[in-house]
């Protein structure tokens, strides 16, 4: 019974045995019907492969961008100047709001001490208390006071100096907290639900 050479038989056919190895495999061959019928298996088997067109592989470049595309994908960290940032625009409406609080204090605080002047309480009034007679003074000196509408300006000029400046004040506070809510707003409907809460 000869030996059978099946293991080399896939290297004679690709042309890969050394010169000795390739002779004793053609000189058994001659010999053995088996390790015949299986060449001829192996020669078949290698055409019929060869005539299956190869697929067309992408590039590695694409390999590596479909690859990189199928992976899970993480949030980039902001940086600390960023959320510092973000802090920042929220404490903005708290600015807003403690301005507002130190105007009206400083308002009222005015009236009183305006009020405790007049009633004799206090000598001297300080910065808070308003003088009626100098802002007069001050509206004639630019003619926007005539003498006739002077009887009527002194009494209610403690009045329409601290509406006018509340109400200007509250309309420039509110306008700013306006103008805050509505760029928060922009920033939000622009960044998308995922991006607003920080996943």
């Amino acid at each position: 019974m000869p030996d059978h050479k099946f293991e080399l038989l896939n290297a004679y056919l690709d042309g890969e045995l050394n010169p000795q190895q390739h002779r004793k495999t053609e000189a058994h061959l001659e010999t053995c019907e088996e390790c015949r019928a299986e060449l001829e298996t192996l020669e078949t088997l290698s055409g019929t492969l060869a005539e299956v067109p190869l697929p067309e592989f992408s590039p590695p470049e694409q390999l590596v961008a479909n690859v990189a595309l199928q992976l899970p994908r993480k949030p980039l960290k902001e940086p600390a100047s960023r959320k510092w940032l973000e802090y920042g625009w929220w404490l903005a409406p708290i600015g807003l709001i403690a301005t507002w609080a130190f105007i009206s204090i400083y308002t009222v605080a005015g009236d009183l001490v305006g009020a405790a002047s007049n009633l004799g309480l206090v000598e001297n009034a300080s910065i808070f208390a308003g003088n009626s007679t100098n802002y007069s003074a001050l509206l004639g000196r630019f003619g926007l006071l005539d003498p006739s509408m002077l009887e009527w300006l002194v009494p209610s000029e403690t009045f329409i100096r601290q509406f006018f400046s509340q109400l200007i004040w509250q309309v420039a506070l509110a306008m700013l907290y306006l103008s805050w809510i509505a760029i928060w707003w922009v920033r939000q409907t622009r960044l998308g639900p995922k991006q607003q809460f920080g996943n």
